[in-house]
């Protein structure tokens, strides 16, 4: 009986921490991200210029992505939610209905959010808090 009661306890406390794990990060990503450097798998590039774009996710779920093309800054809306293994889903609103992108997210050590397609962050770009 003391050995269920004890598995009991350590499953609800993984619950528990795990729930407080995607609220944490979700309260982390609100704000706006200026992208600063790219990791391509063997070296680091930072990002300066027109090369920078930007991510600003706000507490309803919705956000903005800006970036240049072609000297012009633009600008697309977008829809987010954070998925379970620190996956970052968003919905881009185009004028020809959606687009959905799925990103790998993470922290490195200075705090700056990683962005990657792939889950093991072979490349990512780093995003610092603008």
């Amino acid at each position: 009986m003391k050995r269920l009661l004890y598995t009991a306890t350590l499953l609800l406390m993984s619950i528990a921490f795990s729930g407080c794990d995607e609220l944490f990060a979700y309260e982390d990503l609100l704000g706006k991200w200026a992208a600063d450097f790219y990791y391509d798998g063997y070296n680091y590039r930072p990002l300066d210029g027109q090369e920078v774009d930007w991510f600003t996710f706000y507490r309803d779920h919705t956000g903005r992505y800006e970036y240049y093309d072609r000297g012009r800054l633009y600008y697309s809306d977008f829809d987010w939610e954070v998925r379970s293994g620190h996956q970052l889903e968003i919905s881009f609103r185009d004028r020809g209905g959606r687009t959905y992108e799925r990103y790998y997210y993470d922290w490195d050590a200075r705090r700056n959010l990683m962005l990657s397609e792939t889950s093991n962050f072979s490349r990512y770009t780093a995003y610092r808090l603008y």
